[in-house]
């Protein structure tokens, strides 16, 4: 469907000092969590509002709140480290989780875990994983949540291949904000030249 890459320029500050390979585990989390912020405000532009009445100290108002429920699903393990920012900007969206690794040799995804529980088709799902590679575990979490009768779904990345972009923007339904969309990926299904591997980089796991 829609591939829409944030530019904003202190998106793309930070992201400079999230790629540089000196950038330590603390210092890389306190920057993704600022431009998980940052993307997921642009990713909620869509959503609809209601009107309601309200006192303010003087006087009787009409105004604003959100009339949508908001769904998060981050993918194991990576996509957890997006999820605090979202939070504390959604703090009564849903969370459901999907665990996800990749076979080392056909790049598959494997499902190790999974928990989604009944969710109107109308509810606003956002798929939370900070490097989309492949695109293999995102598509197939997209999949799993269509077949559970979600209909209005976006991913929600830091760093997307060229490949992955791609594969998102023919899949009816589908939408993706990203911070970077990067030219390749290499032998191992790594971007280039991406970042390395968020999650080893979230905790610090070499």
């Amino acid at each position: 469907m829609k591939v829409e890459v944030i530019n904003h320029p202190l998106v793309q500050h930070k992201l400079t000092y999230l790629r540089k390979s000196e950038t330590k585990p603390r210092d890389f989390r306190k920057l993704l969590e600022e431009i998980t912020n940052i993307v997921f405000i642009y990713a909620t532009e869509h959503l609809s509002l209601k009107k309601i009445t309200i006192d303010t100290p003087l006087e009787r108002t009409v105004t604003c709140i959100l009339d949508e429920t908001i769904l998060l699903v981050p993918i194991l393990r990576a996509g957890v480290g997006m999820l605090n920012p979202i939070l504390s900007l959604a703090p009564d969206a849903r969370v459901e989780f999907i665990g996800l690794r990749r076979d080392e040799k056909t790049l598959e995804p494997i499902q190790y875990y999974s928990h989604f529980s009944s969710s109107h088709p109308d509810t606003t799902t956002f798929i939370l994983d900070p490097m989309i590679a492949t695109g293999g575990s995102a598509l197939y979490t997209f999949e799993c949540l269509s077949s559970a009768g979600l209909q209005n779904i976006s991913i929600v990345s830091i760093i997307t291949s060229q490949h992955a972009a791609q594969s998102i923007e023919k899949k009816k339904g589908l939408q993706l904000f990203t911070a970077s969309v990067d030219p390749e990926l290499n032998g191992k299904g790594y971007i280039v030249p991406g970042l390395g591997d968020a999650g080893d980089r979230i905790y610090d796991t070499f």
